[in-house]
């Protein structure tokens, strides 16, 4: 039974690593096609390997291995999450502004 649950474990976590292997990939296409002046950006999977390490952690027969956590940490887009909410919060909060201004 153990050895079912931890092949399980293995193929998603076998899953989640392509995921941060593209997400990677598409920042440094992202980063080419900015220097040369394309406007068409590569989009990245947000919280793809966090969704599939998490399913994994709980598949998994032994749920201590906290080293699985370090898959979606090294994956970029999940670390731009933060970043694009910090930066949307300006622009929300001049639009409620806006929107309680009495015309």
């Amino acid at each position: 039974m153990t050895a079912d649950l931890s092949m399980l474990q293995l193929a998603l976590l076998s899953l989640a690593a392509p995921v941060v292997v593209f997400n990677w990939g598409g920042f440094f296409v992202n980063l080419w096609k900015a220097c040369r002046g394309s406007g068409r950006m590569v989009p990245t999977i947000y919280l793809a390997s966090a969704i599939l390490m998490t399913a994994a952690w709980f598949a998994g027969p032994r749920p201590e291995c906290r080293w699985m956590f370090l898959i979606p940490l090294s994956d970029l887009a999940n670390l731009s999450l933060p970043l694009i909410v910090a930066a949307s919060i300006p622009g929300f909060c001049k639009r409620i502004v806006t929107l309680r201004r009495p015309a």
